[in-house]
């Protein structure tokens, strides 16, 4: 069997991811976290899927594979098998929080058509459980290299001894035995065999019994004519019972004829009485009488609308408006505003100038030198203090004027922005928006009330209207709201009066229907044919109690009677089969006999198979051991070169080997490094793939399985899997393997 193709749809870190094998040895080659130890899971989901519970684990496989942001993992894996090419599909989908559906399929490639429904993959293509395919073809992380188990020891003596792993030998064993118990138990008390003696013992006592059988037959005859004469006088008296018992009904039931009857004319009668109560047609409801007396409220409390109502005063007229709108005012500010800050700015310039004068006198009237020299180069008038001093007193004085020009245009454009009842000039528009705004209003709550006016107009007449309407629809003339209130009075009166005439004709109406659902499958004058008399006379003739009594006695009478009856008769039967049946006794005492000794000749028959099977099996596990010990110990001897060639393995699988250098000494792996028994155990490994399925070439998968070793042994124990033949699959983090295998298929994950 060869991998060819892997494809990863959603598992695990990985999803829409594909891989193709080929024969001989693939490195998959990765760094830590890659995906490795998934895709290694993945394969073995493909065969087994996923369990919702781990074994000896912290967290189960589902819940560390399922993906997290889908439903689901799934994906295909391509293989060949037996000279064909298959594709396993698999999806296991969650339904619940731990529920969740595995669905699988199998299809050939070469016909389009799915095979072996009825069979997981696991058991087609492997032929083992996944417990044996962790322990030999699958070398994981997890569990190490080591097999171990009596469950492993198990499965391959099941293997060798009837082609099946789930066939277990014990169980055979266990079944033979169950057999043989089922036909006699190991006391001699049980079983079909102890059956069919206990039964043919029983026929021989019921043979002797046959004989005194007739004088029973005619006593039990005697009473069975008695009874039968009991049973046809009691018939008789019963049937006239119930003939008396039909007539007292058939009066009661005229009676009841005659009471509907009067009961019509009851009902005629107050349908006449309700008619006259209101001819007019369909009742008033409650509702219209409640309609009427709001209208008449309403009508009357409705106060006529004004038709001087004092209108609104008009808003004032704003500022703003006043002198010329928003533009034209904004404008003004803007000019007074420019002004003050004109008159501020020069202003500053001007005392500028005079600090700057003021300064040049002062450096004069301390006669500086190197400056006064400069100052006479220039004119010598400069070299005078007071022309600076006067220079600066006349700066200081157009100065002082320039900023109170500044701060009387502030003032006035303060004055201004108070008298328009603004804060800045940026607000001049708002504020004329708003006047705008204001007149709209009103102009609006004009129109508001006008239409207020017109709607309650129109409310009114809607009630007068409404209530016009209601008076001609009861034969009345609308004359004002009194008139409302008084035709609702009247009103309720009648509908007062109708309701209690409703209530005894729905009365009566439901008591006739009853009287007739009662008679409705008899017919008066058949009953008064069959009568014949009169039916009060009848009744007063016949005592119903008394009738009842004799119909229920004979009822009793005529079961217990029968069922005597049939008790004798059965009796009758059975005395008649042993008075007559002895011919059949004698038959079926010979048929006993015969199956008695079939059985006999069955239970030495599985007695015989058990002891056969027994010995079988003892023989086959004794042939397990020296088979896989031999097979290892070649793998191990070429691991080593020849170092180690002997190894002894016990029907458990614990293993032990023979120490060369130190006198032929045997000893548990326990002693060998780390290195050398990760080499026996992969010898066990590929010894127990061919044992188990000889002829398949079961890909083994290696998941960092030889991390210990150092470059010697790896070298070596990749000869011994090159060797084998078989596909394989090494997963791995270092870069050392891609050189011991150069002609191997390189898949690099990351």
């Amino acid at each position: 069997m060869i991998f060819k193709e892997l494809y990863i749809g959603a598992f695990g870190g990985l999803s829409d991811r594909r891989f193709v094998f080929s024969e001989g040895i693939n490195l998959i080659e990765g760094q830590n976290e890659s995906g490795k130890s998934t895709l290694c899971a993945f394969i073995k989901f493909i065969f087994f899927g996923l369990p919702a519970k781990g074994k000896n684990t912290a967290m189960p496989d589902r819940k560390r594979y399922l993906p997290f942001d889908a439903g689901s993992a799934h994906g295909t894996l391509t293989l060949s098998y037996e000279g064909r090419d298959y594709r396993i599909a698999r999806t296991l989908t969650m339904t619940g929080k731990t529920a969740a559906r595995d669905e699988y399929t199998v299809t050939d490639l070469s016909s389009g058509e799915r095979v072996f429904e009825d069979m997981p993959p696991c058991e087609v293509f492997l032929g083992m459980n996944e417990s044996v395919f962790v322990r030999t073809a699958y070398v994981s992380q997890l569990h190490g290299a080591a097999v171990g188990g009596t469950e492993i020891g198990t499965a391959i003596e099941n293997l060798l001894f009837s082609a099946e792993e789930e066939i277990d030998s014990a169980k055979v064993l266990k079944a033979l035995d169950a057999a043989r118990a089922g036909l006699l138990h190991k006391n001699a008390k049980g079983g079909r065999l102890y059956d069919a003696q206990c039964e043919r013992d029983a026929l021989a006592a019921r043979l002797r019994e046959a004989q005194g059988a007739g004088e029973q037959v005619r006593k039990i005859e005697e009473k069975l004519e008695d009874l039968r004469k009991s049973e046809s006088e009691n018939a008789r008296l019963t049937e006239e019972a119930e003939q008396n018992l039909t007539r007292y009904e058939s009066a009661e039931r005229l009676l009841r004829f005659a009471e509907a009857a009067e009961l019509e004319n009851r009902l005629r009668a107050l349908r006449d009485k309700r008619e006259s109560q209101f001819p007019a047609g369909e009742l008033p409801s409650s509702e219209d009488i409640h309609a009427l007396i709001r209208l008449s409220a309403a009508i009357r409390e409705s106060e006529p609308v004004p038709s001087d109502d004092v209108s609104p005063e008009p808003p004032p007229e704003h500022p703003i408006e006043r002198d010329g709108g928003a533009e034209r005012v904004t404008a003004r500010l803007r000019s007074v505003a420019r002004r003050a800050k004109t008159c501020r700015a020069v202003g500053a310039v001007f005392a500028f100038l005079t600090l700057v004068l003021f300064g040049v006198a002062v450096t004069l009237a301390l006669q500086t030198e190197p400056f006064i020299s400069l100052l006479e180069s220039l004119h010598p008038l400069l070299t005078s203090p007071w022309v600076f001093a006067a220079g600066a007193f006349a700066a200081g004085v157009c100065a002082i004027l320039l900023f109170a020009a500044g701060a009387k245009a502030a003032g006035r454009l303060r004055d201004l922005l108070t008298e328009y009842g603004v804060n800045s000039i940026d607000e001049v528009h708002i504020c004329a928006e708003r006047a705008r705004d204001d007149g709209i209003f009103f102009r609006e709550q004009l129109r508001s009330r006008e239409a207020r006016r017109e709607r309650e107009q129109a409310e009114q007449a809607t009630r007068i209207a409404r209530a016009k309407t209601l008076c001609a629809r009861f034969g009345r003339a609308y004359e004002g709201p009194d008139a409302l209130e008084t035709l609702a009075a009247r009103l309720t009166t009648i509908r007062e009066s109708c309701t209690v005439l409703d209530g005894q004709i729905a009365r009566a109406e439901q008591d006739l229907r009853q009287l007739r659902g009662l008679l409705a499958e008899w017919d008066e004058q058949a009953l008064r044919d069959a009568l014949g008399g009169d039916p009060q006379q009848v009744m007063r003739s016949l005592d119903p109690k008394e009738l009842k009594n004799r119909v229920a006695f004979g009822s009793v009478g005529k079961e217990n009677i029968r069922a005597k009856i049939v008790e004798l008769e059965k009796t009758l039967i059975e005395l008649r089969a042993r008075a007559q049946d002895e011919q059949q006794l004698e038959e079926r005492l010979r048929e006993l006999g015969q199956e008695i000794d079939a059985l006999t000749l069955r239970c030495d028959a599985l007695r015989l198979a058990y002891e056969k099977m027994e010995q079988a099996s003892e023989a086959v596990k004794e042939h397990i051991s020296p088979a896989l010990a031999r097979r290892a110990g070649q793998l191990l001897k070429q691991a080593t070169g020849g170092k180690y060639d002997t190894l002894w393995i016990s029907p458990d699988l614990s293993i032990t080997y023979t120490d060369r250098a130190h006198g032929d000494a045997v000893r548990d792996t326990e002693y060998l490094s780390r290195g050398t028994r990760d080499l026996v155990y992969i010898a066990l490994r590929i010894a127990l793939c061919e044992q188990l399925c000889p002829g398949k070439s079961l890909p083994m998968i290696f998941d960092e399985s030889f991390a210990a070793m150092d470059d010697a042994r790896l070298s070596k124990i990749y000869a011994v899997i090159a060797e084998r033949g078989a596909q394989s699959l090494i997963f791995t983090s270092g870069h050392r393997d891609r050189a011991l295998l150069p002609e191997c298929n390189l898949i690099k994950l990351d």
